[in-house]
């Protein structure tokens, strides 16, 4: 008598697998490793918005640095920012932060700062972050609220 048994260990490595799939996927979307269709969605519609507001106008006024000087205080800000607090230097950001004049010099700042990559002691934090998402994980409330006044008082539309 020639019996056939049914074979269940590849169900069980095809269960297995969508089980962990489904338990080890919210935590890869929280660590920004992995993002759920309605995350995407958001990050492409802020990207449009912010090519947006990156376009010259007409009504723009001159810039008061050279794209090159932008990018120099891009440069100085993201390493006042990009490690854990214990070596951050808030006091520089806040200062850099305030070397826009015109709605023209925040332009070419954020364009200079693009995307970069924020480290928690020495180790890679997340997804990277354009400069309103760098600034708002490092600075206070009462820093942002004092850095919106200043671009306020200086016409400046931007806002963190």
């Amino acid at each position: 008598m020639n019996e056939k048994k049914f074979d269940i260990k590849p169900f069980l490595y095809l269960f297995g697998g969508i089980g962990a799939y489904l338990l080890i996927k919210p935590i890869l979307n929280s660590l920004g490793i992995t993002q759920s269709a309605e995350a995407a969605k958001q990050e492409a519609e802020n990207k449009a918005n912010r090519e947006e507001y990156l376009k010259p106008t007409p009504t723009d006024p001159p810039p008061t640095k050279t794209p090159g000087e932008w990018a120099i205080i891009a440069d100085t800000l993201y390493r006042d920012l990009r490690f854990s607090w214990v070596s951050d230097d808030y006091a520089d950001a806040e200062y850099q932060l305030k070397r826009p004049k015109n709605e023209a010099d925040m332009k070419l700042l954020i364009k200079a700062f693009g995307f970069r990559t924020e480290y928690k002691f020495g180790i890679p934090d997340g997804s990277p972050k354009d400069l309103a998402q760098m600034v708002k994980d490092n600075l206070s409330r009462d820093q942002l609220n004092m850095l919106n006044n200043t671009y306020k008082q200086r016409n400046i539309s931007f806002r963190f």
